[in-house]
């Protein structure tokens, strides 16, 4: 599947230069650069074949027919936000109810009417659903979700009983959420066809992202006291949170873990940094794992650390990056047969690379998920690793000592290497620390985890991994967007092999 660029031909019959009114703005300001993609202002605009009603009764039939499993629900939007909606979804799903303890109002997700709940993926499908606050050391509140037994094999009270279930947390990249374990059908998503091969399933969100917005003191509009966060926080803050709630919450000794893009290269910070939570994964599994921010060839991210974009909203006073709230409109107004492709390819080829199994057709239901919003801190880090090109590093908080720290509560927004590691350079995550056993599995179409960054991290790492594969013609994305993705049966083959329900203390 290849990129549509200006003047190729695209669905429904129609050039990319023959842009029907709703393309998003964003979508423009990307093409405004290439002086192909300008059309002639004077020119008539050219007529569809079809009327748009009969084009997207064609398209609604073609993916009915294609995707059998795909429910009536992104064109359901726009959502219902209302308190009232809210608490009835809630009410849906089990868990842990809100506020936590001592908290009278914590922020809720920030969902806009176009941006779909886990709820609204996770249940018109049958799936029973789970939803946790977990509150840090430092004050977050996160947003954990749970899908404790599957849909299709054994159910809670009936047939065979039931044993223990081995658990497996799942973790996002940048830019994306939980949601993106439970976009797609229940044969293509992560967190459902784990659920029905027999898993306890938890999908985390890191802070600041769609679903964890909360903090016992601060409000997302902080910029200076909630969004001062790296990814060093995210990895030996949150996911160490994350993992003790999990094992706490089952009584189990260890749990499997999965993290795809930037959620593997967090794991990989966490047991570097603290060795002792090698003893509680029972597999890391690496799915697209970077570690290597220099050897990134993704034109977005690329670009962004050359640029500075995200470093520049932090010092404009804009703590996040891509605000899905924001985005949500541009992307989803990319609905439509004549420019659903286009779209598609064109976003997925400049944050992630282009791809033959994301199917165009898919963008109505991954709009609704994308983007989660990012922490600018955390594109900086990834900027300020690509610029020293040291290999997988802490923040780096310059030399520049002067003065004392600002601070507001417990969170500073600026100090110095030497004040918080005592040296000029910031540390890097020794990997030979790393000796949980491991799986890593990349795609030969990869434009974010190269080749050459998974020949490095495999040769870093402190153990071998017990599995390593390389998949043909696949790309970043297809881990989580792919329909019936190529490596869902090794998934689920090797989680199973290294299971490990044994009971803490046991």
């Amino acid at each position: 599947m290849g990129v549509a660029w200006a003047g190729q031909r695209v669905g429904g019959g129609r050039s990319a230069a023959g842009l029907p009114p709703r393309v998003p703005l964003l979508l423009l300001l990307l093409l405004a650069g290439s002086p192909r993609a300008r059309a002639d202002p004077d020119a008539p605009a050219p007529q569809p074949a079809w009327s748009q009603a009969q084009l997207q009764q064609q398209f609604e039939q073609s993916y009915r027919r294609q995707h059998k499993h795909f429910e009536a629900d992104s064109r359901g939007r726009p959502y219902d936000r209302s308190p009232m909606a809210g608490r009835a979804r809630g009410a849906r799903a089990g868990g842990q109810p809100d506020p936590v303890p001592g908290l009278a109002a914590p922020e809720g997700p920030a969902l806009s009417p176009l941006t779909a709940s886990m709820e609204d993926l996770v249940l018109p499908f049958g799936y029973p659903l789970e939803s946790y606050p977990v509150e840090t050391g430092d004050g977050f509140i996160l947003r954990m979700y749970r899908i404790p037994r599957g849909a299709r094999n054994a159910t809670a009270g009936g047939g065979a009983a039931e044993g223990p279930r081995p658990a497996v947390i799942l973790h996002h990249g940048v830019t994306l959420a939980s949601n993106c374990f439970v976009v797609m059908d229940p044969e293509s998503s992560m967190g459902f066809y784990l659920a029905d091969a027999g898993f306890d399933v938890w999908m985390v969100n890191t802070r600041g992202n769609t679903y964890s917005r909360g903090h016992r003191r601060f409000k997302s509009t902080d910029v200076s006291s909630y969004w001062a966060f790296s990814m060093d926080d995210l990895a030996l803050v949150d996911l160490a949170t994350q993992i003790d709630f999990v094992l706490s919450r089952t009584g189990l000794r260890r749990a499997a873990f999965a993290g795809h893009s930037q959620g593997g290269t967090l794991a990989l910070m966490l047991l570097a940094a603290r060795p002792e939570y090698n003893s509680k994964v029972s597999l890391l599994m690496l799915l697209g794992a970077l570690h290597r921010a220099e050897l990134i060839t993704a034109p977005f991210l690329r670009t962004q650390a050359a640029g500075g974009s995200a470093n520049l909203l932090r010092r404009l006073g804009s703590g996040q990056f891509l605000a899905n709230t924001v985005t949500s409109p541009f992307v989803d107004s990319c609905e439509g047969p004549a420019v659903t492709q286009m779209c598609f390819e064109l976003f997925n080829f400049l944050f992630y690379g282009p791809s033959k199994a994301v199917d165009g057709r898919d963008f109505p239901r991954v709009a609704a998920t994308w983007p989660a919003t990012v922490g600018a801190s955390n594109l900086v880090h990834w900027t300020q690793m690509r610029r020293a090109q040291r290999g997988l590093a802490m923040f780096d908080f310059g030399t520049d000592c002067g003065g004392a720290p600002e601070c507001n509560g417990s969170a500073c927004t600026r100090t110095c290497n030497q004040a918080k590691y005592g040296t000029e350079q910031p540390p890097l995550y020794d990997l030979s620390r790393i000796t949980a056993p491991s799986a890593v599995l990349e795609g030969d179409n990869d434009m974010m985890a190269v080749a050459q960054d998974a020949a490095l991290l495999i040769r870093g790492l402190g153990a071998k991994p017990v599995y390593h594969k390389i998949y043909p013609e696949t790309a970043h994305m297809d881990f989580v967007w792919a329909r019936r993705p190529i490596m869902k049966a090794d998934i689920i083959n090797m989680l199973w092999a290294t299971a490990d329900v044994t009971r803490a203390g046991g």
